[in-house]
């Protein structure tokens, strides 16, 4: 699974799609149905190691219904924002600016995907809060 700055993970080529005739014998119309968002808002700083360990085990969990996900992060002892953003089993997280003076380090996480889970994300998340 990705790590801070390790860039894209790549995809397994059993989940690629094509579009060869030979493999898709029907066509699909677009599933709208169950497609929500949630953000979450954390004024506490999150400790690093344990929101990687938790987003690698969700998205492997989760990635057939996560659809993108996106946020900022205020780690633990890190005077720089972690700005970071995925698609599917796809992550990549990356140091930003260092906070500016007067602005409150916050993180600001948002996922949207299919019967999203959230009340496990919202828990997961909080669970990674530094203590």
């Amino acid at each position: 699974m990705s790590r801070l700055n390790a860039g894209f993970t790549s995809v397994p080529t059993s989940q690629q799609t094509t579009n060869s005739p030979a493999i898709n014998t029907h066509q699909h119309k677009p599933h709208l149905d169950n497609i929500s968002s949630l953000s979450i808002e954390i004024k506490e700083p999150i400790h690093k190691e344990l929101l990687l360990d938790w987003f690698s085990f969700f998205i492997m969990r989760y990635e057939e219904r996560l659809l993108r996900f996106k946020g900022i992060i205020n780690f633990k002892d890190h005077d720089q924002r972690t700005i970071f953003q995925g698609i599917h089993s796809l992550f990549e997280a990356k140091l930003d600016r260092k906070w500016l003076d007067g602005e409150e380090p916050i993180t600001r996480i948002v996922f949207i995907g299919r019967d999203l889970p959230k009340d496990e994300i919202r828990q997961g998340i909080k669970d990674c809060i530094s203590k």
